[in-house]
């Protein structure tokens, strides 16, 4: 084994390498469904380019890896099967997280597109109870709203329990709840879906 070996010193390695579709020994080509680096190309029913095929999940080029997402695409190929196109895929107000510590969570857009038409509110949550409760240094949250219509756009939450608090903004996305919904909402307290309100 030949090269340099190079040492580094790290309090911390996080590796995010993601996932690779295994499509390359399929033949598609033979098939007549088309590919391309990120995965087999389908449209909004999970249908490929060959009209009697349909494919769903990592294999994809649509949509975020997640497996969330490849069972939404797999509800959307199988109902789409048996019923002539009758599903699309709906990828509103799909949340992610990145469990490290402490766990960044996110859905929807991460920055304001439009300064007239959105709002950012950011919050620093580190001296809240119930970030220092979990015994966590760091926390945050960065929420933004849709000012025309009260509706929530985007939602990024940085501490304890954030994947599951993510939940509700997606929740929120998904149905098209406004803020000053999720505002009359009561929750257990004390608890982080708590501090939802007060990070609006």
């Amino acid at each position: 084994m030949s090269g340099i070996v190079q040492v580094f010193n790290a309090d911390m390695v996080v590796n995010g390498a993601g996932r690779v579709p295994d499509i390359e020994d399929l033949q598609l080509e033979n098939a007549g469904v088309r590919a391309e680096k990120k995965g087999i190309i389908v449209d909004k029913h999970m249908r490929t380019s060959n009209s009697r095929v349909y494919a769903g999940g990592d294999c994809t080029a649509e949509g975020i890896q997640l497996t969330p997402v490849a069972t939404l695409q797999g509800e959307v190929a199988a109902a789409n099967i048996f019923d002539r196109n009758g599903a699309e895929a709906d990828y509103t107000g799909i949340p992610s997280a990145v469990f490290t510590i402490p766990v960044l969570a996110s859905v929807g857009i991460s920055e304001e597109k439009e300064s007239d038409k959105y709002r950012v509110i950011f919050r620093d949550r580190s001296t809240w109870s119930t970030t220092r409760r979990a015994g966590m240094e760091f926390a945050a949250s960065k929420i933004i709203l849709n000012e025309k219509n009260d509706h929530i756009v985007g939602a990024h939450i940085l501490g304890p329990n954030a994947e599951e608090v993510i939940n509700i903004f997606a929740m929120a996305m998904r149905l098209g709840l406004r803020t000053s919904d999720i505002r009359k909402v009561v929750f257990t307290y004390p608890t982080i879906c708590s501090d939802i309100r007060y990070m609006l």
